[in-house]
């Protein structure tokens, strides 16, 4: 109990914590601080089952679970191999006993074991520490902060506090002595008590040193393997774990693990340790791993280069998913020399990339210079570049990497044919260019099939390019591309194939095949564990919700995946899709903070304009709508239906400001944006002076806007406006109707408009709609529109000048009023019940 001193107050905290709801506490602290002393007492404390205990470990990070296996030991084998949700569907049946859980040192936790912990905050009694101090230390803490977890930060002890340890440690020592020995330990409990042993070393390295030469050789050995591997080793394996426990360094579990007692001694262990004991630590510890991954790191440290390579190999082959597969092939890369070692970094960049890890792909990637270019894989390393950059969202070096592979690729090679599939890309995605990129997919296509590789990329190019000119086949050319993907194993092009499949049926108009293609998507993704990709599956549906104008639901769903993590380019999505809405209902500063959020992304380019265009328009700010039109014509990743939709906008708020009509591109007579052309025809005639013939458009556009909900309403205002310029009589009936099913769905432009049409027949139509009294007090709604905006407890704390725990009750009676069962729920029902 002597680490528990001054941890009265902290030891209260998280205690009460763990009786409120959501039950969750994050402990973050320094190594040594007393973390796992304060949370094993508080736990220990609790009536009931025992608590399970898990943690992470820094040399297995790349082994998906890992923590959470070791706190749920009982579960099926088969558990660990599904995705995240269904890995959390059985731990929370595996809590709903009650037992509370303990996961350490989440600094070196995989994603998807901080997905599965996301999802347990709220389900049971959870505590979680993270080291202070450590590079992923910051981004986990929010992240589960951002979950609902209570943060504790847990300070060095104070002077008086750090003084009473020290006595009850050595009550022996005079008081100079005492004084120099609590400066050095700063009053970190750990480093106070190992510096108390001798009381003469000057550090916890002279420390840990004085007590490695007390033990007799072999038991060095085995400390020295065991602080090497990381990890507890089963203890028959150490032959001198007697001498080893009985010194009080190691410490053995009831489930016969032994473990360094304190991770920060395992490390200056290790630091200590001679180049020649180090190798042959390496060397004993390839021998003892169950799994080729953990061997090859072991090999590789050893020297053994080649056996390393072939262990990371077979681990490559054996890994069930792409998060695990690219580690292992950068672990191989590693142990490569040459030209061997340029295609293992690529191959491994392109797998980050399949797991939706661009950052750790352009890591691989930037150990290469320019020198292999001229080497047998300089077009692999070129296309592994350009999937990054693609991923990225940098499109102009997209296109720089793709015209360096088709400089360095010989004609009629196998090189050439990747650099046509990229360059096909190019011409759809970035520059709408349909009919080259049909041209240049075709050449993929014949190019791939004669040197024996998978056309499925190309195919699935000219699917969406056949899509884009109108042209038959495309829903059958996508099916195959997406098959050929599967059937090479090839989980990238794949997801991409049936993405770009959902996108083509929504142009078309089939919204409803899109949204059922979705979340087949969503399944496959979460089969493969591409948790980050499944969410790019949530986006496709948020886009066929847009499109559908079912508002509430979007914002709802878009602030429950802004409060989740997100690949740069989702998180844009999301906002670009929220803007759009945000739009429609009149949410005029909502919808511009949405595409100030694009922030200065080359591939969202159009999109932050796009919003900033739709916002103002339909507000009436006709000249800085105007402003956002003039940048559009200039940007990237333009595609055909977001031109349309902007020229409908802005047509309209030229119209409405008394200037000429923008003119137009030839608009195609079905699909998405079918009724446009009859809705544009009918604006034109409505400026030329001819409202009875405008009328009779609208009416028809209406009918072709089809599934569009927001479209169809706003069609209905506009016949309505038409007839009463024509002083048609049935005008106030048509704009009554329009105005109803406007207020019915909260779109505020649109009943805005109807109230004035009406007024100019001479009705009094009634104010906008007021929504029920707001649950919430003034003050937890502030809190709560912040937590939707993805601030922290304590950035609110900072905002509002409150402390931490004011804001955790106010979010707190939020839940309970809401019926919220996690913060992120919380944002989400925020975003869909604001008045």
């Amino acid at each position: 109990m002597s680490a528990l001193v001054g941890r009265d107050e902290d030891l209260a905290e998280v205690r009460a914590t763990l009786r409120q709801p959501p039950r969750a506490v994050l402990l973050v602290g320094e190594a040594g601080v007393g973390k796992t002393a304060l949370v094993t007492a508080a736990l220990d404390g609790r009536a009931g089952l025992p608590p399970r205990v898990g943690g992470a470990l820094a040399t297995l990070t790349w082994m998906p679970y890992l923590p959470l296996r070791r706190a749920f030991p009982d579960l099926d084998e088969r558990v660990w191999a599904g995705d995240a949700d269904h890995v959390l569907a059985d731990l929370r049946a595996a809590v709903a006993a009650g037992a509370p859980v303990l996961v350490e040192d989440l600094h070196w936790a995989d994603p998807a074991t901080l997905a599965c912990l996301e999802g347990l905050v709220g389900a049971v009694p959870l505590v979680m520490t993270v080291r202070r101090g450590d590079a992923a230390a910051a981004g986990v803490a929010t992240r589960l902060e951002k979950a609902g977890a209570s943060r504790l930060d847990l300070e060095p002890l104070g002077g008086a506090d750090a003084r009473l340890l020290l006595d009850r440690l050595r009550p022996d020592l005079v008081p100079a002595e005492a004084d120099a020995l609590l400066h050095r330990s700063g009053g970190n409990p750990l480093l106070l008590e190992e510096l108390a042993r001798d009381g003469a070393s000057e550090s916890l390295t002279l420390a840990v040193l004085a007590r490695c030469r007390a033990l007799p050789e072999p038991a060095l050995e085995d400390l020295a393997t065991l602080a090497l591997a990381g990890r507890p080793l089963p203890a028959e394996v150490l032959p001198e774990i007697g001498a080893l426990r009985e010194s009080g360094i190691v410490a053995v579990d009831p489930g016969g693990l032994a473990a360094v007692r304190h991770a920060l001694i395992a490390e200056v262990v290790v630091d200590l340790l001679s180049a020649e004991r180090r190798r042959r630590c390496h060397g004993t510890l390839a021998g003892l791993a169950d799994h080729p991954g953990e061997a090859a790191r072991h090999l590789l440290a050893l020297g053994d280069r080649e056996a390393a390579k072939d262990a990371a190999l077979d681990a490559v082959a054996a890994a069930p998913t792409p998060g695990e597969r690219w580690r292992h092939l950068a672990t191989a890369a590693e142990a490569s020399d040459g030209d061997g070692a340029v295609l293992l970094r690529a191959r491994a960049a392109e797998a980050a990339c399949t797991a939706g890890e661009p950052d750790e792909a352009a890591r691989l990637l930037d150990g290469l210079d320019d020198d292999c270019f001229a080497g047998p894989h300089g077009v692999a390393v070129a296309m592994a570049r350009a999937t990054q950059a693609f991923q990225a969202g940098e499109w102009d070096r997209y296109l720089a990497e793709v015209e360096r592979g088709r400089e360095v690729a010989a004609t009629g090679s196998e090189g050439e044919a990747l650099v046509r599939a990229r360059e096909a890309t190019a011409a759809l995605v970035v520059r709408n260019d349909a009919a080259a990129a049909l041209r240049l997919a075709g050449e993929a296509v014949a190019l791939a099939e004669e040197h024996g590789l998978s056309p499925a990329g190309p195919r699935a190019t000219r699917a969406g390019a056949l899509a884009a000119l109108g042209e038959a086949g495309w829903e059958p050319e996508f099916e195959a591309a997406i098959a050929a993907a599967r059937a090479d194993g090839d989980p990238y092009r794949e997801l991409n194939a049936r993405h770009n499949l959902v996108f083509a049926l929504t142009v078309a108009g089939l919204l409803d095949r899109a949204w059922e293609i979705a979340a087949t998507q969503r399944a496959r993704c979460l089969e493969l564990r591409l948790l980050k990709r499944a969410r790019s599956a949530d986006i496709s549906r948020l886009v066929v919700a847009g499109c559908r104008g079912d508002h509430d639901w979007v914002l709802a769903e878009s602030a429950r995946l802004l409060a989740e993590p997100l690949s740069p380019g989702d998180r844009c999505d999301v906002h670009s899709v929220r803007g759009g809405s945000l739009a429609q209902l009149g949410r005029v500063e909502e919808a511009l903070a949405a595409a100030d959020a694009l922030g200065e992304r080359a591939s969202h380019a159009a999109d932050r304009l796009a919003v900033r265009l739709l916002a103002n328009a339909f507000a009436g700010h006709a000249e800085a709508a105007r402003e956002a039109w003039v940048g559009f014509g200039d940007s990237l990743g333009q595609e055909d239906v977001m031109i349309t939709e902007i020229t409908r906008a802005m047509s309209w708020a030229c119209y409405e400001a008394g200037w000429p009509l923008p003119e137009r591109a030839p608009l195609p007579p079905d699909g998405l944006v079918a009724g446009h052309a009859p809705e544009l025809d009918g604006l034109a005639a409505l400026a030329a002076g001819r409202p009875a013939e405008a009328a009779q458009l609208f009416a028809d556009a209406q009918g072709r806007h089809g599934p569009r909900r927001w479209e169809v309403v706003w069609c209905r205002w506009a016949e309505g406006e038409a007839l009463r310029l024509a002083g048609d009589p049935s005008a106030t009936s048509v704009l009554g109707a329009a105005a109803a099913a406007a207020e019915e769905h909260g779109y505020a432009p649109i009943a805005t408009r109807c109230r004035r049409s009406l007024r100019a027949l001479g009705e009094r139509p009634a104010g906008p709609r007021r929504t029920g009294d707001d649950p919430l007090t003034p003050r937890e709604r502030q809190v709560v529109d912040l937590v939707v905006q993805g601030l922290t407890d304590a950035d609110i704390a900072d905002r509002l000048g409150v402390a931490r725990r004011t804001v955790q009750t106010q979010l707190a009676s939020a839940r309970a009023k809401l019926g919220a069962e996690s913060r992120a729920h919380l944002a989400a029902l925020a975003g869909r019940d604001a008045p």
